[in-house]
């Protein structure tokens, strides 16, 4: 037997200590797995007989520190996992250790457009900065566990253990088990969940349609991808229809290959969530407790704990489940006032369609009023390029803003775009332009702001244009018509187009 070990040290007001201890032992050593109480889909594996089909694989896991703060989880010479530490990730990014997916390589800029499988938050984000930290790799070969233990300034305190191992009914399973301690019992974020392909909103990449958990009722719900659903009572509805049963589970699906998923083993409080109206990530929540029944430790803190699987469903699991499941109420008596509408890479936004709330879609929503004469930006009937509505846009001596903002509009570095409009304006003074800002991923992080020609006075409907090609360090891009002055602008077949060096 060789054994390996190392340790990095930060001072700087936190200690931050690594050991990594990893056995090289033969391949025929023996595999433990956390035991786990039966889930519901442990019930539907059994009933399509495939429990136990990796019960009989040896895996051989290590940790490879490829860059500060960066770690490949591997069984063998097979990429399972990925840590990185600066972001908060932990990614599962393999399934089936008897038919894995090749390895890829690490992008050049990691976030959640580029990540590599399906991830989750380990333990520091939305937490302060802590006094102390201490982080671990352990367990090889049999698994890969990676121990975390933090401690505030404000005395909260976490600790998580997150476990890469071969399940003998799921296969490759990311293992997480974490306590958190603080002075309100409860109402805390322990994981965010984002499988690879959920964000992004080209028709050739986009992936799960839609959402899929098990209540406390015992019932699946449901609920249909889209990012204006997203924003509505339904899908807010944490202490309700948003719950999810312990011994349950929540995940995404729609594909024909596989279903990612939370199996949730245990959770003190109870767990809920909400969907980010921009990601369409998870925010998986211990949901506020009862002070009177919570657990306390010796300081007086409340205890909440989770143990949860994430885990690869196959398509008979996910067909069964599907077909149990019913949507969920997502107006909750509360019907929109305003209409929605959508935009998609390639298709013209003509405002003829309007998207219905409790459909999957996946691209960016518009929420506006109907031939409202006192709104700044309203959808018309009485005046139009092609069909018969038009999105107008009045502005009274401040800005005007109709931009892709309910979603994010992802684009290709080096690639060239073209941004197109019809417009017709009625303008004293002022101008309309079209705009695009590439991001690397919202309004926060701005890398470039791409401005057209300025249109004037009064025009009739013509087609405008404006090309750009994204940087380095943009994947998404935010697109406007802005409108400053005074007077009336309208907008109609909206476009965003990607085309060869040829065309251009």
């Amino acid at each position: 037997m060789r054994t390996a070990q190392y340790s990095i040290k930060r001072e700087a007001g936190m200690m931050f200590v690594l050991c990594l201890a990893s056995a090289l032992t033969m391949a025929g050593s023996a595999r433990h797995s956390p035991a786990s109480p039966p889930s519901i889909l442990r019930e539907y594996l059994a009933r399509e007989h495939l429990q136990g089909r990796f019960a009989a694989y040896k895996p051989n896991f290590h940790v490879e520190e490829f860059a500060p703060g960066k770690w490949w989880i591997l069984d063998g010479t097979t990429h399972v996992g990925l840590v990185v530490r600066d972001v908060d990730f932990a990614e599962l990014d393999n399934f089936n250790p008897c038919h894995p997916l090749p390895n890829a390589p690490f992008p050049r800029l990691y976030h959640a457009p580029t990540q590599l499988g399906d991830r989750l938050t380990m333990a520091e984000t939305f937490l302060p900065k802590p006094t102390r930290a201490s982080y671990k790799f352990e367990g090889m070969p049999a698994r890969a566990t990676l121990r975390i233990v933090l401690h505030f300034a404000d005395g909260r305190f976490r600790r998580k253990t997150l476990t890469w191992e071969v399940d003998p009914d799921f296969g490759y399973i990311l293992h997480c088990v974490d306590e958190f301690r603080s002075r309100e019992p409860g109402n805390f974020e322990f994981c965010n969940f984002l499988p690879k392909g959920t964000t992004d909103d080209r028709l050739e990449f986009k992936r799960y349609s839609y959402i899929l958990w098990q209540h406390p009722g015992g019932q699946i719900l449901r609920w249909n991808q889209s990012n204006i659903g997203a924003t509505l009572p339904g899908n807010k509805d944490m202490t309700g229809q948003r719950l999810i049963r312990t011994g349950g589970f929540i995940g995404y699906f729609g594909e024909k290959d596989r279903s990612p998923a939370l199996e949730i083993l245990k959770s003190t409080p109870g767990t809920t969530s909400t969907t980010c109206p921009n990601m369409l990530d998870e925010h998986i929540m211990w949901r506020p407790g009862d002070p009177a029944r919570c657990e306390r430790d010796e300081a007086g803190r409340y205890v909440s704990r989770a143990i949860y699987n994430l885990v690869s469903l196959p398509p008979e699991v996910s067909i069964w489940l599907a077909q149990k499941a019913r949507l969920i109420d997502l107006y909750m008596g509360h019907p929109p006032t305003l209409s929605y509408w959508g935009f998609t890479q390639g298709v013209p936004t003509d405002f003829e369609t309007k998207l219905d709330p409790a459909g999957s879609f996946r691209g960016v929503a518009f929420a506006y009023p109907e031939d409202d004469p006192r709104a700044p930006i309203s959808v018309v009937s009485d005046c139009a390029h092609s069909g018969t509505h038009s999105l107008r846009m009045r502005a009274n001596g401040r800005p005007v803003k109709f931009l892709t903002d309910f979603g994010t509009v992802h684009v290709t570095e080096g690639r060239h775009y073209r941004l197109y409009a019809w417009v017709k304006t009625d303008l004293t003074s002022g101008q309309a332009v079209l705009r695009a800002d590439e991001c690397l991923f919202t309004f926060n992080n701005i890398t470039a702001v791409h401005t057209g020609q300025p249109i004037t006075g009064l025009t009739g409907w013509h087609e405008v244009s404006l090309d750009f090609t994204p940087g380095k360090k943009a994947h998404a891009v935010i697109l406007y018509v802005l409108v400053t002055g005074h007077g009336t602008v309208w907008v109609d077949d909206f476009l965003l187009k990607e085309f060869s060096d040829f065309e251009k």
